[in-house]
């Protein structure tokens, strides 16, 4: 207890390659690659969805926005407590880019169809 940093949907390596490959002509080539993870509270996982822990569950990645410091993929499928659920693409850390900042992001841009991506109901640990 309280050693926990985040509750999360951590994707699985195929659907971290799924989303890297789809994006790969979007993300500049100096950008550090994220695209592990759709938050879904700070801290221990919710009560409510403490029967979800250690699940997989299936994401759909619907839309993206990007700016100056990061690029994200909107995510609907699991419940997160961020006003706008995503996962982060990448970021600019050269311009001191971080993966909150796809918080701010308002630019979002749908998709032609949905991308389905897989991921497992996770408690992260600080590190």
């Amino acid at each position: 207890m309280g050693n926990i940093s985040y509750s999360a949907v951590v994707l699985d390596e195929k659907s971290k390659q799924k989303l890297i490959q789809k994006f790969k002509n979007i993300i500049p080539e100096n950008w550090m690659i994220m695209c592990d993870h759709m938050t879904i509270n700070s801290g221990e996982i919710d009560l409510e969805l403490k029967k979800y822990l250690g699940l997989a569950v299936r994401l759909s990645i619907n839309d993206m926005a990007i700016d100056e410091n990061v690029i994200a993929v909107g995510v609907s499928g699991f419940k997160s407590f961020n006003k706008k659920p995503h996962i982060t693409l990448a970021i600019n850390a050269q311009n001191d880019g971080e993966q909150m900042m796809s918080n701010k992001l308002t630019d979002w841009k749908m998709l032609k169809r949905p991308l389905f991506i897989v991921g497992k109901v996770t408690e992260v640990e600080f590190k």
